[in-house]
C-alpha cells in the first residue's frame, strides 16, 4: 500500500491567503504532484485543514479538491479544526471526536490536544484484537515532545504520560506513528514506537526557537509505502 500523507493545510478563508501565504495554491499544487508522480492506493489529510478557525466553507472546497482526484482518501483534525464539522461533512453523520480504523489502519482524534476516555478505551480494543506485530496510527499531534521549543512549551499533546503507559502495555506491538503539527520534519525511534513528523503544506518552522520564527516556505509531503516485509517512508518537499 503506497499512502500519501498531508497535513496542516491551514488554508484560509477562501480567496485570502494565511500570513501572507497561499495555502490554497500549495495544496492544489501537492495535490496535482501526486497525481502526476505518486501511485498512491490512499490520501491521508492529517490535521489542521483550516488556517487558525474552522470554516465550514473550506471544508466543503477541501472535500470538492479530493473527491475530484483518482485516489481514496481518509482525514482527521488537528488542533486549528472542529471535528462535528469534519465528520459531518466528510461522512454525513455528525460526531463528537472523528476516530476511526480503515484496512487496519488507526485514525485518532487529537482536536483538544488530547483523547477522550471513551477514544482510549476504543484505541486499546483495537489494540487487544489486532493481528500481527506492526500497528500504523496516524494523529494530529505526536504523543511526545520533539526538540521544537515553540511546539513543545506551548502546543504539546497533553497525554504524553498516558501515551507512553500505552506503549508499556502494548510492548510485544511495533508502533509506527505518522504525524503533523509541528511544521518540521522528524524520524525519531523510542521504546516500541517510530514516530514520524511530516512538514506542513503551509510553511516550516525554526526548530531552534521558543518564538514562532519562520524557517522556510516550501510546502511538503510524506509517501509511505507499507508491505508485509517492507517499510518505506519519504519526505517529499515541492522545489
Amino acid at each position: 500500500m503506497v499512502i500519501i500523507q498531508i497535513t496542516d493545510l491551514h488554508i484560509a478563508a477562501l480567496g485570502t491567503k494565511a500570513n501572507g501565504v497561499d495555502t490554497l495554491s500549495n495544496f492544489n499544487q501537492i495535490l496535482e504532484r501526486v497525481v502526476v508522480d505518486e501511485q498512491a492506493d490512499l490520501i491521508v489529510i492529517s490535521g489542521d485543514i483550516c488556517y487558525q478557525d474552522p470554516v465550514e466553507d473550506v471544508y466543503h472546497h477541501v472535500k470538492s479538491m479530493l473527491d475530484s482526484q483518482p485516489f481514496d482518501y481518509k482525514v482527521i483534525g488537528g488542533n486549528h479544526d472542529d471535528s462535528k464539522l469534519i465528520s459531518k461533512i466528510f461522512t454525513g453523520e455528525e460526531c463528537s471526536e472523528y476516530y476511526y480504523d480503515y484496512k487496519e489502519i488507526i485514525f485518532l482524534d487529537t482536536v483538544l490536544g488530547s483523547m477522550s476516555v471513551k477514544q482510549w478505551q476504543w484505541l486499546e480494543e483495537k489494540l487487544d484484537n489486532h493481528q500481527g506485530t506492526k500497528v500504523y496510527i496516524f494523529m494530529h499531534h505526536p504523543p511526545r515532545k520533539s526538540m521544537v521549543p515553540h511546539i513543545d512549551d506551548r502546543y504539546a499533546f497533553t497525554q504524553i504520560d498516558e501515551f507512553n503507559d500505552l506503549l508499556d502495555k502494548y510492548s510485544h506491538l511495533s508502533f509506527y506513528i505518522f504525524t503533523g503539527h509541528y511544521h518540521v520534519e522528524r524520524s525519531i525511534q523510542y521504546k516500541n514506537c517510530n514516530l514520524f513528523i511530516t512538514p506542513s503544506c503551509f510553511l516550516q518552522i525554526a526548530d531552534t526557537s521558543p518564538e514562532f520564527i519562520v524557517d522556510h516556505y516550501v510546502p511538503a509531503y510524506r509517501r509511505i509505502v507499507l508491505d508485509d516485509d517492507l517499510f518505506l517512508s519519504t519526505v517529499k518537499y515541492l522545489l
